[in-house]
């Protein structure tokens, strides 16, 4: 706790209350309630330029969706990254099951995201927009695939990888080009969204988000509520197809299932391998899931 007691001085806070938020994953996230009674998020992302993107997207949603308002920002010290504090959203994440009604709303949820344009195929700094080279959006995929397979040749055993990287040279050439840049989370799955009740209240953790293919956005979702939850599946398009259109959804969610779970196999190997066996596992799993429907069985 001494990093977020640290950061409440600097904004010249008095907590009354600090806790921690389940399903927070990457950085630091805090709910604290002041002793006048106020709730506010304190966020330590793990680098600056996670601070950076969260603070440039979320003022780019203001009024578009329900996301925090940033009420302060700290660049830091030489010990602590920096901090956002945010306003807080009525809700929890969710964490429990997923009903249909639910579904769909978080299919107009991330349908209401994706109708926002975005700059241009990138992500945002604190210098501006940062477009990929020549603003496609592939060379982005690439340069990630070829970045984290550093990380993934010392984690998987080689046939695994080696079948990875057969995969994804001959997958990415058949994925369509999106037709426009969108706004993207990135993570964008149960334990983002908060709800009160069965009413879906907010979005929250864009330190990811960019702009993007749209694609992209159902990975976790089919995780962490299609697969668990079948019978959610329909509601959830229903709902995504009442704002919003995609086209390319079947033949790119496959690959992009696979993008995520290699990046997932980074991330483990990055953050501690023994700290995250579980979710390491997970994404391994998923990778032979992947290898062995496309005939390459591992």
């Amino acid at each position: 706790m001494s990093n977020v007691n640290q950061v409440l001085k600097v904004f010249g806070l008095r907590p009354s209350v600090i806790t921690r938020p389940p399903e927070s994953f990457g950085s630091e996230v805090y709910d604290v309630i002041l002793e006048g009674g106020e709730r506010v998020i304190v966020k330590i992302p793990y680098n600056k330029g996670k601070l950076a993107r969260e603070q440039r997207v979320l003022a780019r949603l203001q009024g578009a969706l329900p996301v925090p308002v940033v009420l302060d920002v700290w660049e830091g010290d030489e010990e602590i990254t920096g901090a956002l504090l945010l306003s807080a959203i009525p809700g929890k994440s969710i964490t429990g099951p997923v009903d249909a009604s639910m579904a769909y709303q978080m299919g107009q949820m991330l349908a209401r995201l994706h109708e926002i344009p975005a700059p241009g195929f990138g992500h945002d700094t604190m210098n501006g927009f940062e477009h990929v080279e020549g603003n496609r959006w592939f060379r982005f995929v690439e340069d990630s695939f070829s970045s984290w397979g550093i990380d993934c040749q010392t984690v998987l055993d080689y046939d695994l990888y080696r079948k990875c990287c057969s995969y994804f040279e001959q997958a990415i050439s058949s994925m369509p080009e999106p037709s426009k840049a969108s706004m993207i989370h990135m993570d964008f799955r149960p334990g983002n969204l908060l709800a009160e009740g069965n009413r879906l209240t907010g979005v929250i953790d864009f330190e990811s988000a960019r702009g993007g293919a749209v694609e992209l956005d159902f990975v976790k979702i089919q995780s962490y509520v299609w697969d668990v939850y079948p019978a959610t599946k329909r509601a959830f398009m229903d709902g995504y197809r009442s704002v919003s259109t995609v086209s390319d959804l079947e033949t790119c969610l496959p690959f992009y299932t696979f993008f995520n779970a290699f990046g997932g196999v980074s991330w483990c190997k990055r953050r501690g391998i023994v700290a995250n066996q579980a979710f390491l596992k997970e994404n391994v799993d998923t990778l032979r899931a992947v290898m062995h429907s496309s005939n390459k069985v591992v």
